[in-house]
């Protein structure tokens, strides 16, 4: 706002990108992003519009709800109110971008809806609805805006533990590695609370836990990880001041999921220890080669995992 000076007082400027969308060109954006391919639309005359409003305003009222759609908005029914900027960047020397445009926006805000849509209608009943704090959605927001910092965290927790000279195989791996497991999880521990489905942890245990004993790892080196990332998660928890009054929700969010797991790797390493020492020799034969690809094992899983199989 370099010519804000140039500005008189109660002057009126437009922010607003040029031109103007109407609610068929919305609706055809819309269906073709959303489903591939656009919808015939179905017209409604504006005489059923404006009975509509007056019908949904009775009953709203007579319920006490919050009405949004209002008598006034009838007249702007089908009339097109394209903006031009003329006068303000001349003002202010400035333009808005025409990749701001909503026609522009549009794909992004589809997929984000079809990609997130445990975030996405949250968010909107929040806003637009005014509703009460929803608690998944306030602990996903907080581990999600800040994973890189607690992924780290938890790294260095590992790292630093008196515990972790006891384990000969995490010591070994790359610390790329060791991260890119804790990441995991933690995405995990995400799309559980996103999905509300607590036994995703516990399915991806269940593929690739016989891997993981195969390739060096024990039990106590599992438990240890999984017990390091629950107690960091839920420290960083704890020390926002916003989530503070969620705290006996940690543990139906986060603890749970993570003991679902580390219960179906107590049972997969129970199997894997009773196996015939001839079929486990077997088995160590061939992982040999591929002992340093931890990483491809994590990434054929992947997927699985995030299948609720149970």
């Amino acid at each position: 706002m370099n010519n804000h000076h140039s500005i008189k007082s109660g002057e009126i400027l437009i922010a607003s990108t040029e031109g103007s969308t109407s609610h068929l060109d919305l609706y055809k954006l819309t269906t073709r992003y959303y489903y591939g391919d656009e919808t015939k639309p179905v017209y409604m005359p504006k005489v059923m519009c404006s009975l509509g409003i007056y019908v949904i305003n009775f009953f709203k009222r007579l319920f006490k709800q919050e009405i949004f759609e209002q008598p006034w908005m009838i007249n702007y029914i089908d009339k097109r109110l394209t903006v031009k900027l003329n006068k303000t960047p001349e003002m202010i020397n400035w333009r808005p971008s025409t990749r701001l445009q909503i026609e522009k926006r549009f794909p992004f805000l589809i997929e984000k809806m079809k990609s997130e849509p445990f975030t996405w209608q949250t968010k909107n009943e929040m806003i637009l609805r005014k509703t009460a704090e929803r608690i998944d959605f306030n602990i996903y927001s907080a581990l999600a805006d800040e994973e890189d910092v607690i992924v780290e965290k938890i790294l260095t927790s590992i790292l630093k533990s008196p515990e972790f000279i006891l384990y000969s195989h995490m010591q070994n791996l790359d610390e790329s590695e060791l991260k890119w497991f804790i990441k995991l999880i933690y995405r995990l521990i995400l799309t559980s609370i996103n999905s509300n489905n607590k036994l995703l942890i516990q399915n991806y245990f269940e593929v690739s836990s016989i891997s993981r004993f195969k390739a060096g790892y024990i039990l106590d080196e599992i438990t240890f990880l999984l017990k390091t990332i629950n107690k960091e998660i839920i420290g960083y928890l704890k020390s926002q001041n916003n989530l503070q009054k969620f705290e006996k929700e940690f543990y139906f969010y986060i603890t749970l999921p993570i003991e679902f797991g580390l219960d179906e790797a107590e049972q997969q390493f129970q199997s894997f220890q009773f196996k015939p020492a001839e079929e486990k020799k077997t088995e160590e034969e061939v992982l040999t080669a591929d002992q340093s690809e931890s990483r491809k094992l994590l990434e054929e899983t992947i997927w699985n995992c995030l299948v609720n199989r149970k």
